[in-house]
């Protein structure tokens, strides 16, 4: 995220994942980010915009999903063609075929590089 912060991209979200209210809210901000008129529709009909806006334009936009828990709402609003860039973060071994998977380790402090004890 910082290197995109640095390089100037047009938009980097961070987005709760754990259930399709949290996707909703935060594709809400994304939308006000975006420039997108929210009024007088849906929060599905606003996350459906951004979608379809991200896949249309998506070019130096990085959307995180974290903690993803509810497949069925990745899938619904969740960018999956174009130019934006998406991760997706999850303990659910499901999402691993929505694209390339990467394993992570459990971060504990004694191995977080540089921080103070």
């Amino acid at each position: 995220m910082r290197v995109c912060r640095t390089a100037g991209w047009r938009l980097i979200a961070w987005i709760n994942g754990e259930n399709e209210t949290d996707i909703l809210l935060g594709l809400g901000t994304v939308a006000d980010r975006l420039g997108i008129d929210t009024s007088k529709k849906s929060m599905r009909e606003v996350a459906m915009e951004v979608r379809n806006r991200l896949e249309a334009d998506g070019g130096r936009c990085l959307i995180v999903f974290d903690n993803v828990a509810d497949l069925d709402a990745l899938h619904r609003y969740a960018p999956s063609m174009g130019d934006a860039q998406v991760l997706i973060t999850s303990t659910d071994a499901a999402t691993r075929s929505l694209g390339k998977s990467v394993s992570v380790d459990v971060f504990t402090e004694s191995r977080v590089p540089g921080l103070p004890y």
